[in-house]
């Protein structure tokens, strides 16, 4: 393996096509070289390209003559691969190029067999088709020629044609043989095991249509038609194939209706060291259609068996022709009422009711009565041909009578079916009945369940927590300040500097404001803010309490007063929280509205509003910039490894949904979301530019650091019974200019459990990688699913490598408490930030030496669990200022009066104005249908990345200019 194929199989498998033609533009490569290393052991290039969908690169293979039906270790060919992964244009590529459908892998599947994929199933199946019509037609024309050469390399090829095959005059390969004398294909297709009953279109046998005395004397063969109401016992060598070890040789006994297996016949013999048995009432034999030798049997309890003859096909079909009669035996006696006796089995017995017996009277009576009208159209054809003879009518009389009779009986057996039809309709209905009802009172008893297990839990919550709710002490805002006295949490006074305004510590803006804040938090009388459109009375006393703990500390200057009033404004004049608390849920049961929906698409299912919380998905994805000051951070280190600590942000992402089972509201197509926060740095502007399917687009900027951020989300929601699973698609790129570094990575999977009984709870999963796209630096985190008994539950380990590969630091946390790392090279470090990171206790956020706290989850306040478990943060975003007012663009989330009526906590009025909303969206969808207009997003654009290599949206950097003209009106 050289160093130039092994960067032909890497480009294969990335999707560069530049490269990979370069490379066999060059020469000197086996383009159906095979990998040596673990990740691609046994591919080729054409395997690679064509599992990962790059068409492109599969068509440049192809182009330099790549082997298209090439086999890798497991017996796939490229078409398999493609077809298992659902890549239709890669299978369009294949398949032009003549790739072979009806290869069979080491699991004895068929690319066809392969894929779940509705588009390249109906492509491989068509395939199929074209290609058995094209050796269908090659053994007519073959036969026709008296090419008895082609004719044996065709039948005997490991794909052969269907040889009982039929042109458009219905005439078989043993017709053309028969009507041209070639006797030596005639003999050969027999061997063969052609069916020499098939009529053409005319309603003539091979037989019929000879025109040779030999050829008709060898035709004329009819075995003995013998109805046995016992079965022979049959046995012989044949082979069966195990998953692991391949074909194996089997010693196989046929009695009355059991196949048995052994290792030799002596086995059998003796009846020692059977290896298997199997029953065969209602098995179904199928003999492969490839290659003649092979067949297989699927039992009736779903097991499948391959087996496989060693003496030729006359061998295969004694062995079908016994696996059906024994099959026929043992579902004819299995299904009776009844045990049917020996003596019994000489009687003409015909159970009342058996439908099958009926069909097959009718059936026969059917045939009859078709050869009977056949017989008078002949006669009719032959009187145009003569003239009418004395008796003429007598003899028509007499066929028609017969047509007649045979008719009625062919009526009567009808009925009689249908009465039997009727019946078993009438019992199924019955049956469907009860099981309806069964499934109705499984579903009262779990509802119930739940119920008291709720109530159980809440009652032992409330008994535990009653002492610690005595104990609760609270005080006011002047209380609050006295930490202010000894050199509390806003400003730290410096001895040693006689200076009064330089003994004022510069801190860090955002620390401030996280201070002023904590301080400041909701707890009675006249700091309660419940309605920020109403404290600014509130904010102006506060403000003062501030500047005069101030001035007892030191004199500040008016510049210093200044900043520290605008920074109490900006802390204080969001909301801190919800104008109503939420409704309770326990008299509703999810799994009632979940039951109907298991394995389907929840982002397309209208959910109740009480399963709701009052903001817009727009809103929750804006959550992310809680904790943006961990970028801004990080864009302020030197060290590019250090600068990976953007991972400690996509750890923080989520740590607000915690807790947090409501489901957001779904955002109509062309909403917007816009968010300024002066004291965080950031601006944000989020826009769903998709509805079907359901996307999103964000961008935020940091105007200080320079940080811009670009994500779309596409949440792909199901419900798996017990569980929801939430698989976002999208991608999410950093910019930080300062350094020309660019991030992106994707998202991780989460699940919520308890869906049934118990509290509901949250988790994530699934490996996300952080990528420098500038200095190649990454960072991998494994965010850990629960394990049994929540072990790793909310758990996240990684680690930084750079581009070499070499890893520089050990990342170890909770997505939903904090983040910390050591370097890779310090073991005593790591030792301890695992041993820290096990044995932490709640409140202990002081690591050990050589570990580096990164960040750590802001409290919830006390009243987040009457307010759907949301943070702080959350529960201003939804908050309408007058500042608002002709300022946020018209389709702006604030304005939807369904999520205005659940915040208020009117559950009737939200329902109402939502349902308004969803139908008002689908008349402007028909509107839009009907005239062919397409949906083009205001703020947002579909172009190509540069750095992930495919189309990703990307903000327009118009919103902020306030032209909102052309915004469409969706409230």
């Amino acid at each position: 393996m050289t160093e130039q194929e092994d960067a032909l199989l890497l480009a294969s498998r990335q999707g560069h096509s530049d490269i990979v033609f370069k490379i066999l533009s060059a020469g000197g490569v086996d383009i159906n070289c095979k990998g040596k290393q673990k990740s691609n052991l046994g591919w080729t290039p054409l395997h690679l390209a064509s599992y990962f969908g790059h068409q492109d690169v599969v068509e440049t293979l192809l182009k330099f003559n790549a082997d298209v039906n090439v086999i890798n270790g497991m017996g796939d060919t490229p078409l398999h691969r493609a077809a298992f992964t659902g890549r239709t244009d890669v299978v369009l590529s294949l398949l032009h190029y003549n790739a072979d459908v009806s290869i069979i892998n080491g699991e004895g599947r068929t690319p066809l067999l392969m894929t779940d994929c509705p588009e390249v199933k109906k492509l491989i199946a068509a395939a199929e088709k074209s290609q058995q019509l094209s050796r269908n037609v090659a053994l007519l024309q073959a036969t026709t020629d008296g090419d008895l050469q082609t004719v044996k390399s065709l039948l005997s090829s490991t794909n052969p044609p269907n040889i009982n095959c039929q042109n458009l005059l219905g005439n078989t390969a043993l017709h053309c043989a028969s009507f041209r004398g070639h006797k030596e294909i005639a003999v050969f297709l027999l061997q063969n095991g052609i069916d020499s009953t098939i009529k053409n279109n005319r309603g003539l046998s091979a037989l019929e249509l000879s025109r040779d005395p030999k050829m008709r004397q060898l035709l004329d063969i009819h075995p003995l038609q013998t109805v046995q109401k016992t079965v022979e016992r049959f046995e012989g060598y044949i082979m069966k194939k195990s998953r692991f070890f391949g074909w194996k040789k089997h010693w196989v006994i046929l009695e009355r209706g059991i196949l048995s297996a052994f290792h030799t016949r002596a086995d059998a013999a003796s009846g020692l060291r059977r290896q298997f048995f199997k029953y065969l009432d209602h098995a179904k034999i199928l003999a492969n259609q490839e290659f003649d030798q092979k067949f297989k049997i699927q039992f009736s309890d779903h097991t499948v068996y391959f087996f496989m003859t060693n003496l030729g096909q006359v061998d295969c079909q004694r062995w079908l022709n016994a696996l059906n009669e024994h099959c026929a035996y043992s579902t004819h006696y299995t299904s009776q009422p009844h045990i049917i006796l020996t003596d019994e089995l000489d009687e003409d017995y015909m159970p009342l009711g058996c439908i099958d017996d009926a069909l097959k009277n009718a059936k026969a009576q059917q045939q009859v009565l078709g050869q009977q009208v056949s017989s008078l159209a002949l006669y009719f054809n032959s009187l145009s041909d003569q003239q009418i003879r004395q008796g003429t009518a007598t003899t028509l009389r007499m066929k028609l009578s017969e047509i007649v009779s045979s008719s009625q009986e062919v009526s009567s057996t009808l009925k009689h079916c249908l009465t039997i039809l009727m019946q078993q309709e009438e019992v199924r209905r019955v049956q469907l009945q009860e099981e309806a009802e069964k499934r109705r009172v499984l579903e009262d008893a779990l509802h119930v369940l739940a119920t008291e297990h709720f109530v159980l839990e809440q009652s032992v919550r409330h008994k535990m927590n009653s002492h610690d709710d005595a104990m609760d002490v609270f005080y006011d805002a002047t209380e609050a300040m006295s930490d202010c006295e000894y050199g509390g949490p806003f400003f730290k006074e410096d001895s040693s500097n006689g200076d009064s305004n330089s003994g004022i510590q510069q801190l860090d803006e955002r620390e401030v404001c996280e201070n002023i804040k904590e301080e400041c938090r909701p707890v009675n009388g006249e700091l309660q803010m419940s309605d920020s459109m109403t404290h600014s009375n509130t904010i102006s006393k506060y403000l003062a309490l501030v500047l005069k703990k101030l001035d007892d500390i030191c004199k500040p200057s008016l510049e210093v007063r200044a900043q520290v009033a605008r920074l109490v404004c900006l802390c204080l004049n969001h909301r801190r929280q919800l104008p109503h608390t939420m409704h309770s849920r326990n008299e509703f049961s999810i799994w009632s509205v979940l039951k109907q929906a298991v394995g389907k698409d929840l982002s397309k299912m209208t959910m109740p509003v009480i399963f709701n919380e009052p903001i817009s998905f727009l809103q929750r994805i804006a959550e992310y910039m809680d904790y943006g000051f961990i970028m801004q951070k990080a864009a302020n280190l030197p060290d590019p490894i250090d600068r990976i600590e953007v991972a400690v942000f996509v750890m923080s992402c989520n740590a607000s949904t915690e807790d947090r089972v409501g489901k957001p509201f779904n955002p109509l197509l062309g909403e917007t979301y816009e968010l300024i926060r002066e004291d965080m740095d950031f601006r944000l502007i989020a826009e769903q530019v998709s509805h079907h399917p359901p996307i999103s687009a964000i961008y935020a900027e940091c105007p200080k650091s320079g940080i811009e951020m670009t994500m779309s989300m596409q949440p792909d929601i199901k419900f798996w019974g017990k569980s929801v699973e939430v698989k976002p698609k999208g991608h999410v790129i950093i910019k930080i200019p300062k350094y020309n570094d660019v991030y992106t990575f994707s998202y991780v999977s989460s699940g919520i459990h308890n869906v049934i009984i118990g509290n509901l709870w949250i988790e994530m999963y699934g490996v996300c990688e952080i990528t420098n796209q500038n200095t190649g630096d990454r960072a991998i985190l494994n965010f850990k699913p629960a394990g049994w008994f929540g072990k790793d539950l909310n758990k996240v380990d990684g680690y930084v490598v750079d581009k070499k590969g070499v890893k520089k630091k050990l990342i170890k946390g909770n997505w939903a408490k904090f983040a910390c790392s050591c370097p890779a090279d310090d073991e005593n470090a790591a030792l301890a930030l695992n041993a820290w990171c096990t044995s932490r206790t709640i409140n202990d956020f002081t690591p050990p030496a050589g570990v580096t706290l990164h960040w750590k989850v802001k409290s919830k306040p006390k009243c987040s669990a009457e307010m759907y478990n949301m943070t702080e943060f959350a529960m201003g975003l939804n908050e309408l200022l007058p500042e608002h007012e002709n300022v946020i663009a018209p389709t702006d989330s604030r304005y939807r009066l369904d999520m205005r009526c659940l915040e208020n906590g009117d559950i009737e009025g939200a329902a109402a104005e939502k349902q308004k909303l969803e139908e008002a969206q689908r008349e402007r969808r028909k509107l839009m249908h009907s005239s062919g207009e397409i949906w083009i997003p205001m703020w947002f654009s579909l172009e190509e990345n540069e750095y992930l290599k495919c189309k990703e949206w990307s903000y327009n950097h118009k919103y902020f200019k306030r032209n909102y003209r052309d915004c469409v009106q969706i409230y």
